[in-house]
């Protein structure tokens, strides 16, 4: 290999390092948000987030009570809409979801955009921003 082949190759290896490590990233923080619905709904707490997520948990049907929705219409919208926190702080981070989706299921449909624009730094903030805003 010339030394501009072995530079491309690099490259290359580097950005899929940055894409699996914002897949771990996501990944991770949406495990943390969906342990602490399961114990706000399990405990039954009092406080308006967890009055939140008991209400929409009890709408849901068996199935979905087992393994509720994250994004679009799940957890994050109860989240969104509890008017616990900025409402621009879990649209920001929504953007990463949308490229953990595409990472983690194929790669099979159009990249989005955020795949470009979001890397290993932005995405940590993004989701620590998120999980500090979550109240206790």
């Amino acid at each position: 290999m010339t030394e501009p082949d072995v530079d491309i190759h690099y490259d290359a290896q580097r950005r899929e390092l940055d894409c699996l490590t914002v897949l771990n990233l996501v990944a991770s923080a949406e495990a943390t948000i969906k342990l602490d619905y399961v114990r706000r709904v399990r405990e039954k707490l009092k406080n308006p987030l967890s009055r939140a997520y008991c209400k929409w948990h009890k709408g849901l049907s068996q199935k979905k009570q087992r393994r509720p929705d994250f994004d679009e219409g799940g957890i994050l919208d109860v989240l969104k809409g509890a008017g616990m926190m900025n409402n621009h702080i879990v649209g920001r981070f929504r953007e990463c979801v949308r490229v953990r989706h595409w990472l983690g299921h194929g790669r099979y449909w159009a990249k989005p955009a955020q795949v470009e624009q979001l890397d290993p730094d932005e995405v940590f903030e993004r989701a620590n921003k998120l999980l500090q805003a979550i109240p206790a």
